[in-house]
């Protein structure tokens, strides 16, 4: 027929109480396993035939760390991203990161329009040539010094 089905899921093991989707997460030709609680490890060790050894990378590994597995192939992968990289941040889906982010955006665009005001002031307690700023006072500078 030529169909695909995708989905994406947090609960594996609601997945597992109807043999419908059962039957589709079984006859999957790709599946990517991230972080997984230990009951939903346990039923897709044995749903899936992972051996134990394999399932150490799906309990609680890093952001982006896990398996997938490709028809009856399963492998440790590492989809980590450099946090400075664009493709990061097209991904990112951690909210605390994301806030943290609009927090410090909101503050430098703060800072940044009372900029002007800061300088001003600034330059107001700053001295002057007549205040004997310069290390010369009675010349004209010339040349290097």
């Amino acid at each position: 027929m030529g169909g695909l089905c995708t989905a994406i899921t947090q609960n594996v093991a609601d997945l597992l109480t109807t043999t419908a989707v059962e039957s589709m997460l079984c006859n999957s030709e790709f599946l990517m396993l991230l972080n997984l609680k230990e009951n939903e490890r346990h039923l897709l060790e044995t749903e899936l035939g992972i051996s134990p050894n394999l399932m150490q990378y799906i309990s609680n590994p890093d952001c982006g760390c896990g398996l997938l597995k490709f028809g009856n192939r399963v492998i440790p992968c590492d989809g980590r991203l450099p946090k400075d990289s664009a493709m990061y941040k097209l991904f990112n889906t951690n909210f605390h990161e994301k806030v943290r982010g609009r927090k410090l955006k909101k503050k430098v665009n703060e800072e940044l329009g009372s900029l002007p005001e800061k300088v001003q002031s600034q330059a107001a307690l700053a001295p002057t040539d007549q205040e004997g700023v310069f290390p010369y006072p009675d010349e004209t500078f010339k040349g290097e010094v």
